[in-house]
């Protein structure tokens, strides 16, 4: 290891002995010691529905920077295998206690720059939150033919850095310019990062630059045949909305459905993720969720199938259906948002390489639907 590399891993293992939640994910509720742990998890289950959809249920799955597997947790029953990697033994040690019953979950920790012990084209999909942005561009890069190693062909890899051209990006960069303690964090352009990949043999499918967070999704070759690359892989039509979906004005305690005819016009079976968030609108910016429901449905190729989601505002649930049969890692998380006010409520069908980010609305417009409710309480 570099001296680099040695004081990183320092940092890290300092770090989880700390306040290993806030060292990994640090927020307002983290913070708070009545809610952290709860908080922490739920922001676990928030990342996994980002990534849900991408996971070849029939391969292993790789966390570069798994902390002690905030998202491997909740993303472990999808597929046979998942691969925690970090550089910290103290986060590594915290792990095995946060991931007890997780049977398939392992634990590898790295040198700061490699992912030893998996094998060359084994991986069908690797994430990597809040982990490369703490990494040198050296290192970064070091990792970057790594991923192209144990990725299969045409397996992908959904990754974070941070954005030096957004505002949010911007003041990150000022903020620890002028910190008294070093503290590790780089910077990227999409320009950059195009060229970097691209030198090692992946190629960005997807990204968006939106925020502080510069997301990209890479690909080893061309991505799999279930991957929706433009507007015609998936016919959506006969839209119907009642209730909670249809009116201007709404209530919490309202019931409502929204359906749609769904083909799949690619040669393989596609998984998508049924997104589905109320978020209010805040004074300051931005939103907090009343309420966030994603599930899988699996598309079979060249038929027609009923998608359906039913909100029942006694329960405040949601059922999210396909051809009748419920949706499979079918989430309903109760956000912060209280009381009435101006609101943002986004239904979107995601298929594989794509997130809910304004890249994937251009992509596949006919597969979002965005209003402004107002909800009266």
């Amino acid at each position: 290891m570099t001296e680099r590399l040695t004081k990183n891993r320092e940092f890290w293992d300092r770090s989880a002995n700390w306040d290993v939640l806030r060292a990994i994910y640090d927020s307002e509720d983290v913070r708070d010691p009545e809610s952290g742990k709860q908080a922490f998890d739920l922001a676990g289950v928030r990342d996994a529905l980002l990534l849900a959809h991408c996971v070849d249920p029939t391969k292993p799955v790789v966390d570069l920077g798994c902390g002690i597997g905030r998202v491997m947790k909740p993303l472990a029953s999808l597929c046979p295998e998942i691969i925690g990697v970090d550089i910290s033994k103290e986060m590594l040690d915290q792990g095995k206690e946060y991931l007890e019953g997780v049977e398939n979950a392992r634990l590898v920790q790295t040198n700061g720059a490699d992912l030893p012990g998996i094998a060359d084209n084994s991986v069908g999909m690797l994430y990597s939150f809040l982990c490369l942005i703490h990494v040198d561009e050296r290192t970064a890069y070091r990792y970057m033919r790594e991923i192209e190693r144990v990725l299969v062909p045409g397996g992908m890899a959904l990754l974070q850095f941070e954005n030096i051209m957004s505002e949010e990006g911007m003041r990150e960069f000022q903020r620890v310019v002028d910190l008294d303690e070093e503290y590790p964090l780089e910077f990227y352009t999409i320009e950059e990062l195009k060229q970097k990949f691209d030198s090692v043999g992946l190629e960005i499918l997807t990204w968006s630059t939106a925020a502080q967070f510069l997301s990209v999704t890479v690909t080893k070759g061309k991505p799999g045949g279930h991957v929706a690359l433009d507007q015609s892989s998936i016919e959506v039509s006969e839209l119907s909305a009642s209730g909670l979906f249809a009116e201007e004005r709404i209530s919490l305690g309202m019931e409502g459905t929204a359906s749609a005819l769904l083909r799949n016009r690619l040669s393989e079976p596609m998984r998508l993720l049924a997104r589905c968030e109320l978020s209010q609108e805040l004074p300051s910016g931005g939103y907090e969720s009343y309420f966030l429901a994603a599930g899988l449905v699996t598309l079979p190729p060249g038929k027609s199938c009923e998608f359906r989601m039913r909100y029942d505002g006694g329960s405040y649930s949601m059922k999210i259906e396909l051809d009748g049969q419920s949706a499979d890692f079918r989430q309903v998380l109760q956000g912060k948002a209280k009381g009435p006010g101006r609101a943002h409520l986004t239904q979107a069908l995601i298929p594989p390489g794509f997130s809910a980010t304004a890249d994937f609305g251009q992509r596949f417009p006919h597969m979002v639907l965005g209003r402004t409710v107002e909800v009266l309480d």
